[in-house]
């Protein structure tokens, strides 16, 4: 099948930048950019099409005095588009400043300053720079800036400082965020706009697939002037620019994380399709990359560059084929030397489609582009009919016949409130679920940060709680005067209440992250514990002996990635058959209740057993099991095993479940998901649990 290229229309209007004729969404987005002070603008222009150029020349070169935070989905990407960024500053503007921040580069930045700072302070000080000298652009990631306003940074001044120097936040590639992430963001932006003492009132959207229920709500209930930049204007066109290459398109049956098993068995069917030309291949998961990777390597003569959270080969070396997972998704722009002509790629969501598929990107006319595309039956079956498909012809079957990753409604008005209620006790009071939790546990003083005078206080609690319902019960049948009992203090909440809070406050997810030194990339990182037992040859380690055994020169990097960890471990390579790791220990007291009563909780007294063929121990594992034992695991247990719970109540891949006892545990936020599923397909409404 051919999938038809893709051109979009040229304006005859002032360029961005010379000499280049602008396309529609950069006309649009300047003019609102230039005469809005008050937005919600989407910018939903095809990949390849200048869609940072669009905001950002304008943000370089216009009025504006503000600063703005500029967001992307990962460390990588943020890193990426900062050095684009910067090189379009030294043309335009280079007197404007921009700035790169993640934790590591927090870190460094602390011990440049003759005093001892906090990270809070950094970015405070960053932030009335920038405002003072006019402004800049500050690229990060969203945990910053979500982190910054919800005051967890050691630093009064922090969250004042993000509302009242920066004036506008872009979000890049926004389909990769979840609905507990949009929830939560609409939300916050809701309050921030109808904040008399905030400046933040402009916010642009980057993705070519925006989500029609963001659109409603930004409509509907936050009331926003919303705008879509997409391609096309009022202006006269002077010509169609080709930007995505017509492509043979080969779809192919498979289930997630089973397209690098297959490819592998069928090596010998898609040798030719490598042969001559760079490739792209793109799976689900870090160990299809890696076997993949490795099989490669040891069994071709191609030059294999590997790019996924657990290997970064160097960019600026030569490759034939580029093997990775979500990290090339968004993390790499396809252009130059990057550029490929073939792509084996896996897709179970029309987002992941879009985007995977965009990476064939600025066409050759002297080139075949060729993509093979594991995918559900569903989809190969409905496009085995055509010869030949537009762009939309093919957007519109994907729609028809792939479903996204499965998004359960109820976990707005079961749970996710929960992380909206939390942002407002804090901001009212001056603490957050964790500092109740540590405060009880040690028997401490509830140390505060920030909050309001009595006055105002009450008159934010009410406008708030109307917001919240608005958010995140509104579309259900309820009586919002049937949430005001739960509208408490954190300080009365109940300890269950309070884990639930502290679970869901990380913006991208908690998890049990261990610490790693991976020896084949020399690199040191965080990883999820359970995926390192299944998959790694791993040695757990004290701290002390952690940092004696990795080399010298990371040493003083490894206190940047302490926080939230529970343990030290050294990972020689990867597995090419996983261990089977279940979780054992005391009788939870979820066991004894129905189904329907059970409830996300922290239990302690659980520990992981692992097993592999040749029986070896993992060695330091004890470590671990004692650091579970006395932190606790946060779970919700499911009568059935694990591949038995994904069946019944069609989980699919959407949660990570651990065998225990005769059924199976969600661990983490995945078992907000998995109760979700469950009170889904049992059909019992309880729009609050009872232990609220």
């Amino acid at each position: 099948m051919i999938i038809e290229g893709l051109s979009i229309p040229r304006y005859d209007a002032e360029p961005l930048r010379e000499p280049f004729l602008p396309y529609g969404h950069q006309i649009t987005t300047r003019a609102v950019m230039k005469e809005k002070d008050n937005f919600f603008l989407f910018i939903t222009a095809p990949t390849g099409a200048g869609k940072t150029e669009s905001w950002v020349v304008p943000a370089l070169t216009g009025g504006d005095k503000g600063v703005v935070f500029a967001l992307y989905p990962t460390n990588a990407l943020a890193l990426d588009q900062y050095k684009t960024i910067s090189s379009l500053r030294d043309i335009l503007a280079p007197s404007r400043q921009v700035e790169f921040l993640d934790s590591e580069r927090l870190a460094t930045l602390r011990y440049e300053y003759p005093v001892r700072v906090s990270k809070g302070e950094v970015i405070t000080h960053i932030l009335q720079r920038m405002s003072a000298q006019g402004g800049g652009i500050i690229v990060t990631n969203p945990d910053i800036f979500v982190l910054a306003l919800k005051n967890v940074f050691i630093d009064p001044y922090v969250e004042s400082a993000v509302r009242t120097c920066v004036s506008s936040v872009i979000f890049d590639e926004f389909h990769l965020y979840d609905l507990k992430q949009t929830d939560f963001l609409l939300f916050l932006f809701d309050d921030l706009i109808s904040s008399e003492h905030c400046s933040i009132r402009k916010f642009v959207f980057l993705s070519a697939t925006p989500s029609e229920g963001m659109i409603e709500k930004i409509r509907d209930v936050i009331g926003g002037d919303l705008i879509i930049a997409d391609e096309f204007c009022d202006e006269k066109v002077v010509d169609q620019r080709l930007i995505l290459p017509p492509v043979e398109m080969f779809f192919l049956p498979a289930k997630k994380f089973s397209s690098g098993e297959i490819f592998l068995s069928r090596f010998s069917e898609f040798e030719p399709f490598l042969s001559g030309v760079r490739t792209g291949i793109i799976f689900d998961s870090a160990i299809e990359v890696a076997v993949v990777s490795e099989f490669l390597r040891t069994n071709t003569s191609y030059r294999v560059c590997e790019q996924s959270g657990f290997r970064k080969d160097s960019m600026d070396e030569p490759f034939d084929i580029l093997v990775g997972n979500k990290a090339v998704e968004v993390g790499i722009d396809f252009k130059g030397d990057y550029s490929i002509q073939h792509l084996i790629f896996s897709a179970f969501s029309v987002s992941e489609f879009l985007q995977r598929f965009g990476r064939l990107r600025n066409p050759d006319p002297e080139i075949l582009y060729r993509a093979i595309c594991f995918a559900p039956e569903s989809v190969c079956s409905y496009f085995s009919q055509y010869e030949s498909i537009s762009r939309s012809q093919l957007k519109d079957g994907l729609e028809r016949t792939m479903r996204d990753s499965r998004v359960y409604t109820s976990f707005r008005w079961r749970w996710g409130f929960l992380e909206a209620w939390e942002y407002i006790c804090h901001r009212a009071y001056g603490y957050l679920a964790s500092d109740i939790i540590q405060c009880r546990e040690k028997k401490g003083f509830l140390s505060k940060t920030g909050g309001m005078t009595t006055k105002t206080r009450e008159e934010y609690l009410v406008e708030s709680a109307n917001r919240m319902y608005q958010h995140y019960f509104s579309d259900i049948s309820l009586d919002p005067r049937s949430i005001s009992p739960f509208l408490i203090p954190l300080d009365k909440a109940k300890d269950s209440v309070l884990d639930i809070m502290a679970e869901l406050s990380p913006f991208r997810g908690g998890g049990f992250s261990v610490v790693i030194y991976y020896e084949p990339s020399g690199k040191i990182q965080q990883y999820d514990l359970f995926f390192l037992l299944r998959w790694t040859e791993i040695e757990f380690l004290r701290c002390e002996a952690f940092v004696k055994k990795v080399p010298e020169d990371l040493r003083s990097s490894i206190k940047n990635y302490e926080t939230g960890t529970i343990g030290f471990a050294y990972v020689t390579g990867m597995r090419t058959k996983p261990r089977s790791v279940r979780l054992e220990g005391k009788v939870l007291d979820q066991i004894c209740l129905p189904e329907e009563r059970r409830i996300p909780c922290k239990e302690r007294g659980l520990f992981p057993v692992v097993k592999d063929d040749d029986k070896r121990p993992i060695p330091g594992l004890s470590l671990i099991e004692r650091e579970l034992m006395v932190k606790g695991v946060f779970c919700r247990y499911l009568d059935l095993s694990a591949y038995q719970s994904r069946k019944y109540y069609e989980l699919g891949d959407y949660a990570s479940l651990i065998p225990y006892k005769d059924g199976s545990l969600a661990i983490g936020q995945d078992a907000f998901i998995a109760d979700c599923a469950v009170a889904e397909s049992l059909s019992y409404e309880r729009f609050l649990p009872s232990i609220l």
